[in-house]
Formats: C-alpha cells, structure tokens, sequence
C-alpha cells in the first residue's frame, strides 16, 4: 500500500503540461526521468508481489517471479534469457480476450512450449542480428528471438512452460538476405540453425492469409496490398522524409519549416547501399529495409487464423539521428499515400485522447505547420468505399499534403532556441522506436443498420481498429519463474472475472477506493470501476474473431457477482451515486466513462 500511495502522488505531480509534451530543459528532463523510473519499478514491484499471491500458497509474503518487460532493440528491464525449466506468466489486463504473439530472449534455439492445457503451442524461432558499420548485417550465434502465439482470456494470468526439444528447424525462420554474415564465435566456427538464401532481383512479395504484400525493389517501402479476399490491388506507398527546419521560431515549442527548401530527402545517401532483409516463419514474415544507422524500417505479417491480428499490417521504424550537431534542423516523417479520394483539400480522422474522432480539413492555402494535428492513438482517413487507418503506440503529430495522404511525425532535431522559456535547442542523441498498425478496410454495403456510408455519418473507428489500439496502449503483462522456484506456482489458470463484456465496453481502471487522504482511512471492502464505452461503426464487417457479449446492456450481478451493492457516481468516485442493477444504452453512452463504486 505504501509504493502504490508513492506511486500515485509521483503520477499526480507529474502531470505538468510540459512533462507531458516534453518541453522541458534537459536538466528538468533528467529529473522527470528519474522520478518516472522510479515509480515504474515500483509498480512493478506491486505486480510481482500480486502475481505471486495469486498463484501460490497464501502465506508466502516473497514474490517468487519477475517481472519482464521488452521491446525489440530497447531493453527497459533487467535483460533475461529464458531457458529449459523456466516457467511464464502472462497476464492479460484487458477486459476481452487478448491474441498476442510473445516475445523472449533464449540462448538455447532447441525450445518447445506448453499452455496449461499441456499442448504445445506456435513457436517460431528468429535471428538476433545488428547491422555492422562495414555495410553488413551480422547474425548473432549467442542469442535467439522466441515468439509464441497465445489466447488469453479477459483479466487471466496463464501459465506457459518452457521444454526443450530436437526438432529445431521446425521453427526457426528463413533468413533471405544478401548481406548477411553469421557472427564468428571463439573457435571460428559459424554454425547457425538459420538457413540464409539470397534475395532474388525485382520486387519483392510477402504473403498472409489476407494480405499480398508488394516492396519497391529500389526502395525498399511497401508500395501495393493486395486483399486475398476480393483480389482487389490497393496503391499503399510508403516513404521518408523531412521538413526542413527555419532559423527563426522554430525549436522545442514550436514548428517552423523553412519556406524555400521545407522538404529534404533524408535517406539520400543511403539509397545506394541500403540492405534488406527478410524473415518468414510459421507466426511472422517481416521485411527490414536498412538505411544504414540511421533507419530501420520493418512490415510484419501475422500468419495467424481467426484474430485481429491477421487484416492488420505492422510497421516498425527505428531512427537514430546520431550524435548532434549531424541531422540538424530536421522534422523526420512518414507518408503513406493511397488512391482513397478523402478530398480536395484533404480530410484527416483524428482522435481526441481516445475518447471521441473529429474531421480535420487541411487549409491547403497555409503552411504545413498550421496543418498539424495531435493523434492519441489512431487516425484514419475514408471515402465512400474504404477507409485507411493508422495506429499509433504513442501521441503524435498527423497531416497531410495532399490527397490520399497520411503524414505521421516521427523525430526531429531542432539546435535553435525559439524563444519560448526553455532556452535551448532539441538535441536528443537517442534513438527512438515507432510502432505502427495499418489497416485497409472496406465499407458494407449491405448494412442493416446504416445506409451508405459517407464522410459526415462515419465518425467511430472499427472493431478491429479499437481492439488494436488497446492492445498497443496496454502491454501483455509478462513475468519469468525461474526453474529453481517453479514448485511455487500452484495455479497453471487463474482467472480474476467470470463474467464477459459487452463487445464496446472497456474496463478503464479498477481499484481499490481510498475512502480520504491517507490509506489508513480505506475500505478495503469498497472499490472503484471505471468503464468506457469504445463504440465502433457498424459500417465495416468484422467478424466475431473475439469471444464478447453483443448485448449493449449489462447486468450488474453479471460483470459483479457477489457484489452487495453498486452505485453510479462521479469520476472520482467522491459522491455517493444512485444505485444501480443494470446499464442500459441510455445511461451509458457511446464514448462515455462510467464510474461505479462497489461495495462487496
């Protein structure tokens, strides 16, 4: 109780409007840091310490797993392989069930895996690999990537055991590259489980169950999807470039471009000797094109069945700007141009924070900075017949410069100070790690509930756009047993609700309520659930690929058993209410929060 009273009065004294924009002094910046480390590790230190008491004997007070958290090229806690007799947890927070493809770290490429149920699950085992100054990526023998598919019910922790196997090249991925090099070890072998095969000449196709994928072979970027169903051929082009900076009021604060030359092709000096490399296996295939340090960029397919996973299209850009003063007075960005006619001027879908989707027309006649928009988690641009939508795993600015277009801001280095109460430029050395989901969707025709759609009816994203963006925004949860401390877990499945919700209702938060300032005044019988209805268009088909209630209504006793009673209140949960014994539509709205403060 003492780290989450710490943890919660950090978060309140963080939200300052310029630690949330990042405007700050580098020497702030160093501090905020600090403070948002620290609080992080401790909320980690709450989950072990839950997951443990779920999954064990109650009267163990240590916390016997670890908490492990990953992205691929940032460690951000403690880096752990995972071997034979190791145990995972997975913990799905959402309040849906949740198909994930996990991620670890293994030196021993010979692993198998087994769900609760005892049956073995898709595994797929990757190259670790770093690209080498000399022009060459170089293939690691020491390290492997494991990935395994998993379903997870709503708010379940699930057990996943590690063995090993004989059977490797079942599972290992072909590499197809050109410029690859497996690493030398001590004694000079180079034997690798990977089979390397070169990259044939012209454009290059990468194939799902729903998508055929089609690369620029000069390029490198995605330039045509083909949909499997329909077999219809959409234009989907992708490219980087820059915004040039101005020497006058542009810096931190603001976005100035420069008027006589505002865009620069940053890759430039990479396009002769830029590298590619394919990865295909039996849950991914992904195309890596390497511009040298300064951009990775990657397209992933998911070879999965029945998820929302398959129709979405992953896009990974790693940039690393190298060390100031070099790439200096840039605004680096990511266009995606599409044949969808959205307008002439252009008209750009954008979120606000997550809970409603307004129209943005771009003022063609202005400069680009006046054209710039904030995006939360998605935007999406639509005509009568499709729709385009881009996910994003983090704030940050959208446009467009002409029609069909999607502008998405990445990274950017400005060294002047433009005046603003900071007093220096934006010179971050850093490398940064964008994630991004595209979906290409297309329009029913044959809606019962709305007629064809057009751009003042269609305002709410579709069901697989919101079941994406959740999943960005919250993290499987995954925590490591050592196969010293296995005997400790005594539960393979530990489901924390019984009930399902409704298909558009998603479960915000739920806590225990603080009845006062301090925690000596809690009720540990009393909580608080907040509730947000994530409303999608019914305009789009999706198939029913998630287990959910289709019923707008909810029943208290159905989400809540053994409550004994409920009340609506605010968002604080500082009123009393009015009691409730169900939710319809009415009182709960599309892309409303509702509050419920529980007595059990």
């Amino acid at each position: 109780m003492i780290l989450l009273t710490k943890s919660r009065e950090t978060v309140a004294r963080l939200q300052d409007r310029n630690v949330i924009g990042g405007t700050l002094t580098s020497n702030v910046l160093r501090y905020v840091l600090e403070n948002i480390w620290m609080t992080v590790k401790d909320c980690w230190k709450i989950q072990e310490a839950m997951i443990s008491w779920f999954t064990t004997n109650k009267t163990r007070k240590n916390p016997y797993v670890r908490k492990y958290v990953y992205r691929d090229g940032e460690f951000i806690s403690v880096f752990r392989t995972i071997s034979p007799g190791d145990n995972v947890l997975v913990f799905n927070s959402l309040s849906h069930e949740r198909y994930e493809i996990i991620e670890l770290f293994t030196k021993i490429p010979n692993i198998r895996i087994i769900d609760h149920n005892k049956k073995d699950v898709t595994v797929q085992v990757n190259p670790i690999w770093k690209y080498n100054p000399k022009n060459v990526v170089v293939i690691s023998k020491q390290f492997y990537k494991i990935m395994f598919a998993v379903l997870i019910p709503p708010l379940t922790i699930e057990l996943f055991k590690i063995k090993e196997t004989s059977m490797t090249t079942l599972n290992t991925a072909t590499i197809y590259c050109v410029h690859c090099m497996i690493e030398e070890d001590m004694s000079g072998g180079i034997y690798s489980p990977f089979t390397i095969q070169p990259i044939e000449l012209g454009d290059v196709q990468l194939e799902s169950y729903k998508h055929r994928l089609i690369f620029d072979e000069h390029t490198g970027f995605l330039k045509t999807v083909i949909e499997k169903d329909t077999l219809t051929e959409k234009p989907v082009v992708i490219d980087y470039k820059a915004f040039t900076g101005s020497y006058v009021n542009a810096g931190v604060f603001l976005l100035n471009t420069n008027t006589t030359k505002p865009i620069r092709d940053i890759l430039k000096p990479y396009r002769t000797t830029k590298l590619f490399i394919i990865l295909t296996g039996p849950l991914t295939t992904e195309f890596t094109s390497v511009y040298g340090q300064l951009l990775h960029h990657t397209v992933k397919l998911f070879n999965v069945l029945n998820s929302p996973l398959s129709s979405a299209i992953y896009i990974e850009s790693k940039i690393d700007l190298d060390v100031s003063p070099s790439n200096r007075d840039l605004e680096l960005f990511m266009s995606i141009q599409t044949d969808i006619s959205n307008g002439n001027p252009p008209e750009i879908h954008i979120d606000n924070n997550g809970f409603q989707y307004t129209p943005r027309t771009i003022n063609v006649t202005r400069r680009i900075e006046s054209n710039v928009y904030p995006v939360t988690t998605l935007s999406y641009i639509q005509d009568r017949k499709q729709r385009l939508t881009v996910i994003t795993d983090h704030a940050q600015g959208v446009t467009a410069l002409q029609e069909g277009q999607i502008v998405l801001m990445l990274d950017r280095r400005v060294l002047f100070d433009d005046g603003r109460g900071v007093n220096e430029g934006l010179a971050d050395s850093g490398g940064s790690c964008q994630r991004h989901y595209i979906l290409l969707e297309n329009f029913s025709r044959t809606s019962k509930y709305y007629p064809v759609p057009n751009s003042k009816s269609v305002q709410l994203p579709s069901f697989r756009a919101n079941y994406l963006s959740n999943a960005f925004n919250y993290d499987t949860d995954i925590f490591i047993i050592d196969k010293n401390v296995t005997g400790y877990c005594l539960y393979a499945i530990v489901p924390l609700i019984k009930a399902t919700y409704p298909c558009d209702v998603f479960l915000l938060s739920y806590r225990t309520f603080l009845d006062g300032i301090t925690s000596k005044r809690s009720s540990s019988n009393v909580g608080l659930m907040i509730l947000h209805r994530q409303s999608f268009t019914c305009q789009i088909n999706y198939e029913s690929l998630v287990h959910c209630d289709v019923d707008p209504n909810i029943s208290i006793q159905s989400i809540l058993p053994g409550s004994r009673t409920v009340f609506k209140t605010n968002l604080a949960g500082t009123n009393k209410g009015t009691r409730l014994k169900y939710i319809n539509l009415e009182m709960f709205q599309p892309m409303e929060l509702l509050t419920l403060r529980i007595f059990s």
